[in-house]
């Protein structure tokens, strides 16, 4: 069993690393899109919502691998194994990989939806007003 300090800080650690890479890869293909094309507004919505979709459907698929492979890992985690005895059993789920299988499709679907494509259009947005207000690239 995990110490507590391990089981608190995860999610934490996880979503930190999940978002500096977001950011990164929005980034980076930002400034592709900004220093190649044509300096369009509609260019960087364009770029936001195709990083923000490819990134979403990346977490989408790697949580539907999870659960059809690694139920085991999910079910005998030890974060998981207290969320399911606080809340699990009056879920209204049958057993605890049906519980944790419902939850990580949501999220998985959350991810692709409004993580990704959400998220990324509203970066693209700003994005493309940043790209717009640049200066020529040399």
């Amino acid at each position: 069993m995990a110490d507590d300090h391990t089981v608190r800080s995860r999610p934490l650690m996880v979503l930190v690393v999940f978002w500096i890479a977001a950011v990164v890869l929005a980034a980076v293909v930002g400034l592709h899109y900004r220093y190649d094309r044509d300096r369009r507004f509609a260019t960087g919505v364009t770029a936001g919502l195709w990083t923000g979709t490819a990134s979403g459907l990346v977490a989408c698929c790697t949580a539907l691998a999870l659960v059809v492979a690694g139920m085991t890992l999910i079910t005998h985690d030890a974060l998981n194994v207290a969320e399911w005895v606080a809340s699990g059993p009056t879920s209204g789920a049958p057993d605890m990989a049906s519980y944790f299988a419902f939850e990580t499709m949501a999220g998985a679907l959350g991810h692709l939806f409004a993580l990704g494509t959400l998220m990324g259009g509203l970066l693209g947005l700003a994005g493309g007003e940043a790209g717009r207000a640049s200066p020529p690239a040399p």
